[in-house]
């Protein structure tokens, strides 16, 4: 009887048990590259039109010829002034406008009283060599009712040139130096007597 040889019999393999928990390997994770920062972005400088004298066309009381208006605009287009230099420019600007608006108010108003007072030269009722004397009277008017102040108030607003003044002045002396009764005088109510002042008088 032959023996049948043995065949030694080999282990099955070991199954790992089935697990959801990551090993320190998979659980790693690939190091990411450093980011580059970004540079920040520019900030939109919105675009600067320059100004023109046109612009101003709208506005009341500018004239677009006036030259100082011209030199305003170049001071706000000027870049390469500093805003302290731009402001003590127009302040000085300012300063020259108002002086020659004073000197052209005063120019208008010097030429303006020598116009009535060419009128009043001119004026009919004064021909012959009669200004003078009527000047005289007015004058003596405002030295009975007038004051220094009357006087400056004449002086000051040029009123005493005013051909319509002087007319008016002149009839209002012609009528007080009118020879009778000074019209400007009140006298008192006149009563009627009583009966004792009739009697025994007054």
């Amino acid at each position: 009887m032959s023996e049948t040889p043995i065949t030694p019999s080999l282990p099955e393999p070991t199954v790992p048990p089935e697990t959801n928990t990551p090993t320190l390997i998979t659980a790693a994770e690939v190091p990411k590259e450093p980011e580059t920062p970004k540079e920040p972005e520019a900030p939109k400088v919105p675009e600067v039109v320059p100004l023109s004298v046109d612009d101003f066309k709208e506005l009341e009381g500018f004239d677009a010829a006036d030259p100082a208006l011209k030199t305003y605009v170049d001071l706000l287009n000027d870049k390469e002034l500093s805003p302290k230099d731009r402001g003590v420019k127009l302040i000085e600007l300012q300063k020259q406008v108002m002086q020659s608006l004073s000197e052209k108010s005063t120019q208008a108003f010097v030429e303006l009283q020598g116009k009535w007072q060419d009128e009043v030269r001119n004026d009919p009722e004064f021909s012959g060599g009669k200004l003078e004397p009527a000047l005289g009277g007015i004058a003596k008017l405002l030295t009975r009712f007038g004051d220094e102040k009357t006087k400056e108030a004449f002086d000051y607003t040029g009123a005493g040139n005013h051909p319509a003044i002087v007319r008016f002045l002149h009839k209002v002396s012609s009528v007080l130096n009118e020879p009778g009764p000074d019209p400007t005088r009140v006298d008192p109510p006149v009563l009627p007597k009583t009966r004792a002042q009739k009697m025994f008088g007054e």
